[in-house]
């Protein structure tokens, strides 16, 4: 009979695997009991060995210490990355826990992100979990999808200050090289024009949680919503909001957290960026 294995944090079993450098243990899936990996992942992570090769040395399933096996570790004179191809779900909490002992190892973290997160990158809420920060490129996400011979790189993500919707820029990046050598201009999107007393009447129609919210709150502080939001400067804002950034000013009154958890960004970077955007309101009240 075989041995068994148990995880010593959550009591689930484990299957012993001998990788190349040293054995390492890994959760079976819980819907199929084979090994939690998935073929795209496996695939990606190939691809990325090859991509990164002409500049690092790399290595697979590279085991770090007790704590951390990476994906991919990749290093030289100037660099040394933990890349992560995270193709499956993934809580903030446990980006974050990770994304905190890379740097506390003095590994720069390089999260690229599989199909089904590309997908859901289209919603401001998924987006908000997976998204980092760059001076050159702003807010961005790597993606890797199946099939393809390079990465997508979208970045500059700002949204609309009076709903969902996102914008954001998009380049396929074939070689490390062209990665770090892209340049990219400052985003100028420009948003539709709108009609504040058109929306708000749509807002008390079909009202959103947040909607609700400050509408309440306008009125048992004897403010009238409607003149708070129409002053919004008809420009695009940055992706860390909890809610929509015509809300912000309501959200300074009323002394609540405006900022959303962004795991991979820094609390500092939030808040600058938070400060640039509230810039935009200035004198407007």
């Amino acid at each position: 009979m075989s041995d068994k294995f148990f995880c010593p944090q959550c009591r689930r079993p484990v299957q012993l695997i001998c990788g190349q450098k040293q054995p390492f243990f890994r959760h079976y899936s819980h819907q199929t009991n084979q090994i939690a990996e998935s073929s795209i992942h496996r695939a990606g992570k190939k691809w990325l060995a090859k991509f990164l090769a002409p500049t690092f040395t790399v290595d697979l399933e590279y085991i770090w210490d007790s704590e951390q096996r990476l994906d991919l570790y990749a290093r030289n004179y100037k660099w040394h990355l933990a890349v992560e191809y995270q193709c499956s779900p993934i809580s903030k909490n446990e980006l974050a826990r990770r994304h905190f002992l890379y740097q506390r190892k003095n590994l720069r973290p390089l999260w690229i992100f599989g199909p089904k997160h590309y997908r859901q990158a289209q919603h401001l809420k998924h987006l908000q979990s997976i998204v980092s920060y760059s001076k050159h490129w702003g807010f961005y996400v790597l993606f890797k999808l199946p099939q393809e011979n390079f990465l997508r790189l979208n970045y500059h993500y700002q949204t609309s200050p009076y709903s969902n919707k996102l914008y954001w820029q998009q380049s396929f990046i074939s070689s490390w090289t062209q990665l770090l050598e892209l340049q990219v201009s400052p985003p100028h999107y420009q948003i539709e024009k709108i009609n504040w007393q058109r929306w708000y009447q749509k807002q008390q129609l079909v009202p959103t949680h947040q909607f609700i919210q400050w509408q309440n709150w306008c009125y048992q502080q004897q403010y009238s919503l409607l003149n708070f939001v129409k002053k919004t400067p008809p420009k695009t804002m940055f992706p860390i909001y909890r809610f929509w950034p015509c809300y912000l000013p309501l959200a300074q009154k009323a002394q609540q957290t405006s900022s959303a958890k962004v795991p991979l960004v820094s609390a500092k970077i939030i808040q600058a960026c938070a400060s640039v955007d509230q810039a935009k309101f200035d004198n407007l009240f």
